[in-house]
């Protein structure tokens, strides 16, 4: 499910190595990190020191032009060690939409409800959705100032990540030559992550029947349960990571830039420090000018993310007026709010088809699927041509997001033509408040199953873009922009939700479709490029550029890691072309850990 990544955007958003002396990477190397073909660093084990080395056996491993355009693309193998943050996750969505689950009902039904529905507040459902909507809102700002407090003044663990950033070439036991790329590895990872976090979001088919059953107290019970046994794995595994202690907040560094270059027209070279020395500081400037080069990077690949607020509104309404409209159906038994769970369980059926089917056999055949290609079928799905790049022939008639919306509207019609009460579900004489009009509850099914593809689409493959895409101090700001979506396409919903009464709501689902084909035209009319570019904008890091912090920048444009003095190449704008990796010795262990701050 979508929103199940507010978490998940943590885990991401941080750079993590296992706490192991022997620094090898995912890919089976073992380098640190590369950085472009002429300089990379190396960890001594025996000193802990960092030393220069040459990539020439790395790259006779490289793939040429002509062998990118004929082998085929895999994914790397993955340690076990990373699916243990897969069950914090799991712990921790199993308690989001566990307690989120019967919030619908919660707040829309009173006590003893005449419909026979479960309840407590009995505020009826426009401020059912409101609240609920309220609450996605508030989940989805709070990891902004959570980043702040944790990086500023508290220090985090850090999470394990892929680190790999070059291609390589890799033989199968069946002689197949195939070419091991970090892009497709990324992909995997958010695939089974999300596979992970969408088993524990099936949570809420226990929660919703025992709200049911035994009240709202043992489903909230439950939820706090599960909640302490994913601080005890958390707690537990601390002596497998490295903690990363509190060294000053890259996202509050972010907005004070962003205001600089705001309140100087929008000339972001004014929130550099060399510009203030050449204009006379008006401002303070606590970071270096590679930090502001990087935030400009992190700002464009922020542009993708503008649309995602009306994709989140579809979203929202599987936890808020779907539920609603299921309790004017029949139900023959089953809570109103177990629906929702169609979804997960669609997530969880499909994702492995396209991960392990899907997705390889369009690479086998010669079409990658770029995530912009992705998150558009998220929004657009239907009849395509493609041919090698999709960006130059994707065409798409039906919207899949929008689709949703579109039987949503037509299950609300076939409501308003039943009886008993027909425009007026449970508010007739004639059903005396309990009766529901007649029709089954099962014909919501495809709404439930349509928004689960789109997130197989789009919401991984946006978390996927918001993570490759930003550069390596700034994944914790952008992961963050992409959150915040999520709350934009939540206040959408509470502003929406006042026409979320009866008979007005076969027109709410109708316009919220129209919105959402308009919106995956535009993103798709102004985005398409971007597939022709993926694959070297994945690649810039190995280019060299890097993040480094800014005590680690000499006078000289170098990059001192260590004891040594790796030079860098620099523009005539003081730019670098060619950096070292930057990295931070944890002097007890002798890992090198990512630095993802300036």
């Amino acid at each position: 499910m979508s929103d199940r990544a507010a978490e998940l955007a943590e885990f991401h958003a941080a750079e993590v190595q296992p706490r192991r002396l022997s620094m090898r990477d995912m890919a089976g190397g073992t380098a640190l990190d590369s950085v472009g073909a002429k300089s990379t660093v190396f960890l001594d084990e025996k000193t802990g020191a960092t030393s220069p080395a040459s990539l020439s056996s790395f790259d006779d491993n490289e793939p040429t032009e002509e062998e990118r355009a004929t082998l085929r693309f895999v994914a790397d193998k993955l340690p076990w060690a990373t699916f243990l943050v897969a069950v914090i996750e799991l712990c921790e969505r199993f308690t989001y939409y566990g307690v989120s689950g019967p919030f619908q009902n919660y707040i829309q039904h009173s006590y003893n409800d005449p419909s026979g529905l479960p309840g407590a507040l009995g505020l009826g459902q426009v401020a059912a959705t409101g609240l609920t909507d309220f609450f996605l809102f508030w989940c989805y700002l709070t990891p902004i100032g959570g980043a702040i407090v944790s990086d500023q003044f508290l220090g985090k663990y850090n999470t394990i990540i892929y680190r790999g950033n070059k291609q390589k070439i890799r033989v199968e036991t069946n002689g197949e030559r195939v070419i091991v790329d970090p892009g497709v590895t990324v992909q995997r990872i958010y695939m089974i992550f999300y596979l992970c976090i969408n088993i524990g979001g099936l949570s809420s088919i226990a929660t919703t029947e025992m709200e049911k059953n035994t009240g709202f107290w043992s489903a909230f019970l439950l939820c706090l349960l599960m909640f302490c046994v994913g601080i005890a794995v958390l707690v537990g595994g601390k002596k497998y990571y490295v903690v990363r202690p509190p060294r000053g907040g890259v996202i509050l560094n972010a907005f004070r830039a962003c205001w600089v270059g705001l309140v100087n027209k929008g000339n972001m070279d004014a929130a550099k420090p060399s510009y203030q020395e050449e204009h006379g500081r008006k401002h303070k400037t606590p970071w270096s000018d590679l930090f502001i080069d990087e935030l400009k990077r992190g700002l464009v690949a922020c542009k993708v993310f503008v649309f995602f607020p009306v994709y989140w509104l579809v979203y929202g309404q599987m936890l808020t007026n779907l539920v609603s409209q299921a309790g004017s159906m029949e139900l023959h038994g089953i809570p109103n709010d177990i629906m929702q769970n169609i979804d997960g369980l669609t997530i969880i059926i499909f994702i492995p088809i396209m991960d392990r089917l899907v997705y390889p056999g369009l690479r086998k055949i010669g079409i990658p699927f770029r995530p912009i290609t992705r998150i558009t079928m998220g929004f657009v799905f239907g009849k395509s041509c493609y041919q090698r790049n999709p960006a130059s022939s994707f065409r798409a008639n039906m919207n899949l997001a929008a689709l949703s919306m579109a039987y949503a509207a037509i299950t609300q019609h076939l409501i308003y033509a039943a009886g008993p009460c027909y425009d007026a579900p449970l508010a007739c004489p004639a059903a005396d408040e309990t009766t529901p009009n007649q029709v089954h509850v099962a014909v919501q099914t495809p709404a439930y199953f349509l928004i689960a593809l789109s997130e197989i689409f789009a919401s991984i493959s946006g978390l996927e873009y918001a993570f490759t895409k930003a550069p390596p101090s700034m994944k914790s700001f952008v992961m963050s922009i992409f959150l915040f979506q999520t709350a934009l396409g939540s206040a959408l919903g509470i502003a929406l939700a006042p026409t979320a009464t009866d008979p007005k709501q076969v027109w709410m689902y109708t316009g919220i479709g129209i919105a959402t084909i308009i919106t995956a035209a535009l993103f798709w009319f102004l985005f398409k490029h971007y597939n022709a570019t993926e694959v070297s904008m994945n690649q810039l890091d190995e280019n060299g550029q890097v993040a480094v912090k800014a005590h680690d920048i000499n006078a000289r444009g170098a990059v001192v890691v260590g004891e040594g003095d790796h030079h860098v190449r620099a523009d005539d704008h003081g730019s670098s072309t060619h950096a070292a990796a930057s990295r931070a010795l944890d002097k007890k262990s002798g890992v090198a850990t990512g630095a993802d701050h300036v």
